[in-house]
């Protein structure tokens, strides 16, 4: 599924037809909708400008950026958006086995933690 056909069915509020995907895609509503809040939040005027654009430029894009936007930072590697897409196309066409390879798989930083430690 191309990534503008999959924004068009969360645009419209479309059922996918999984009530999984469906939940993650409201729980991906009510962040967008905390992100706009916390955005409005940091232009009281009672905030210092420079820390309310230390908070946009940074950890607020890189939240927005996680979840699929491309507002800020030009988006990340593997976007909240692209799973959702990725689980749409399970669902309506089933899994791709065999397509996931663990052996090249990027390691979780609490892995890389761990083995360092243990040196």
């Amino acid at each position: 599924m191309e990534r503008e056909d999959f924004k068009e069915i969360l645009m419209l509020g479309e059922t996918t037809g999984n009530d999984t995907l469906d939940a993650l895609i409201e729980q991906k509503a009510i962040i967008e909708e905390a992100i706009e809040t916390i955005g409005q939040l940091l232009r009281d005027p009672d905030i210092n400008p420079s820390i309310r654009q230390q908070a946009e430029s940074y950890w607020l894009a890189h939240i927005d950026a996680a979840l699929g936007s491309d507002r800020y930072i030009g988006g990340s590697m593997v976007t909240m958006e692209e799973t959702l897409m990725e689980i749409y196309d399970d669902v309506h066409t089933g899994p791709d086995n065999g397509s996931f390879d663990e052996s090249v798989a990027p390691r979780s930083i609490v892995d890389v933690y761990v083995k360092k430690q243990s040196r």
